[in-house]
């Protein structure tokens, strides 16, 4: 056989190898789609972010089922990392709330911040205070504002908002009216608040 003859058989039964290792991965990315097409199909038929199948998910999904629709504030309690934040956003996806869910981590407000981050603050309330800033609990009007790690505030901090827990109603630092919303207020803690 000529050298011709011998580079054109190796050269098709090259083109061959590589054509039958591209239908080898097309059949094996093939299955893979089909699997991920299940597998979402399953996810996307459940109405909500969370997911798993034990008795205790099941029983926490039941109560959240339970106390979305309502308008009261609620309290996640729950060790470090046990994803109270998923919960909280549970609570208000299925609340039929229009609005933003906003979170924060109240202890990182400290106590000099917490009302002006919280409700707000007029031009002149304080040294750099130019211009009006809406707080936290007008960003989430309509919707849910989550404050997480709630335990950790100042006695004298958790009194003012509990006197906006009282009737939705605030008054921004340096304003003199009262200002209403209408937010669903959902905390979370790590901490025995019984112990306190």
């Amino acid at each position: 056989p000529s050298m011709l003859a011998m580079s054109r058989a190796a050269l098709d039964g090259a083109t061959l190898l590589r054509s039958v290792h591209r239908a080898l991965r097309y059949r094996v990315l093939e299955r893979r789609v089909r699997r991920l097409e299940s597998e979402n199909a399953l996810l996307a038929g459940r109405d909500g972010g969370l997911i798993g199948q034990s008795d205790s998910l099941r029983s926490v999904l039941q109560v959240i089922g339970k106390i979305a629709p309502s308008s009261s504030p609620a309290l996640i309690l729950g060790e470090t990392g046990a994803g109270k934040e998923l919960l909280a956003r549970e609570i208000h996806s299925k609340s039929g709330r229009t609005g933003d869910f906003v979170a924060v981590n109240a202890a990182s407000l400290g106590e000099n911040l917490f009302e002006a981050e919280l409700f707000g603050y007029e031009p002149g309330a304080f040294t750099g205070a130019k211009g009006r800033k809406l707080g936290l609990v007008e960003v989430a009007d309509g919707g849910t504002l989550f404050l997480d790690e709630i335990g950790d505030l100042l006695p004298q901090v958790q009194a003012r908002l509990l006197r906006f827990l009282d009737d939705g109603r605030f008054r921004r630092v340096g304003g003199l009216r009262e200002v209403e919303t209408d937010v669903r207020i959902v905390t979370a803690t790590n901490r025995d608040l019984e112990s306190f």
